[in-house]
């Protein structure tokens, strides 16, 4: 009955040794567990800011093509307006050209005709006066 006592105590001692080990590596299991869990989640976070950044930035972007758009639409519409104005300036400055371009040639016709009527005077003073000394 000893032997059999004893083994009954050996026995309870390894069913025992044996669940101590079961909860050492199941407590091991769940800590690995834990820091496994606390380490995604630090990425999930890290993931998830990067991703409101992102979402900022993104809508950053849309309200400036909105307003790029805006401009361009503002800026397409004046197009018309300033080649209109692009063609008058470019018909008055051609305007403004032929006055200037008559008035020179008028200028120069009147200091031609004033050139021509004083070489013709001053022939025919040189004509006087040589034909005074031959009489």
């Amino acid at each position: 009955m000893r032997d059999e006592a004893e083994n009954r105590a050996g026995s309870r001692r390894a069913v025992v040794k044996y669940t101590a080990i079961l909860f050492a590596v199941v407590l091991f299991f769940i800590a690995l567990s834990y820091f496994i869990g606390a380490r995604n989640d630090s990425a999930a976070e890290a993931l998830h800011a990067e991703n409101a950044s992102a979402t900022r930035k993104l809508e950053a972007l849309q309200e400036e093509n909105v307003r790029l758009q805006g401009e361009n639409g503002e800026l397409s519409a004046k197009i018309p307006e300033l080649e209109a104005e692009l063609e008058k300036l470019r018909l008055d400055w051609a305007e403004d050209l032929r006055q200037t371009e008559d008035r020179y040639k008028a200028d120069y016709n009147e200091l031609l005709q004033k050139y021509n009527d004083l070489a013709q005077n001053a022939s025919q003073t040189s004509q006087e006066s040589e034909t005074g000394e031959n009489d």
